[in-house]
């Protein structure tokens, strides 16, 4: 189940703004974070798929079985990512968020990173 960002944005409301460095290093991994909204759910891992200067990281959920609050949870989902080049790269995080009442699943947010050379 794809993860929720609230409507009011990733940074409002007391709501964390995904951690994404700025510059990496080509082949060395380093870790994102970010961090979802449900009420009764827990972290399913974060898919990371890279194609050349581009990853498209996607948080994962799975509901909790059970007896659940109403109170909204803050879920750390954490990745590695690893560009093989150096150059303009970029992170494209995938999440769902609902706006005006409905459910839109394939929202995106573009982070840059700059990558340089290893050495």
């Amino acid at each position: 189940m794809h993860c929720h960002i609230p409507p009011e944005g990733l940074a409002d409301g007391g709501w964390l703004e995904p951690q994404i460095q700025k510059a990496a290093i080509a082949g060395i991994p380093f870790e994102i974070a970010i961090w979802t909204v449900h009420v009764c759910a827990e972290d399913a891992g974060t898919e990371v798929t890279e194609s050349g200067g581009s990853a498209v990281a996607t948080p994962y959920i799975v509901p909790l079985e059970g007896v659940c609050t109403l109170i909204n949870k803050r879920i750390e989902h954490r990745a590695e990512v690893v560009f093989p080049s150096s150059g303009p790269s970029e992170i494209v995080l995938r999440y769902s968020k609902v706006d005006g009442g409905s459910r839109k699943p394939n929202a995106t947010k573009i982070y840059d990173v700059m990558v340089h050379p290893a050495g």
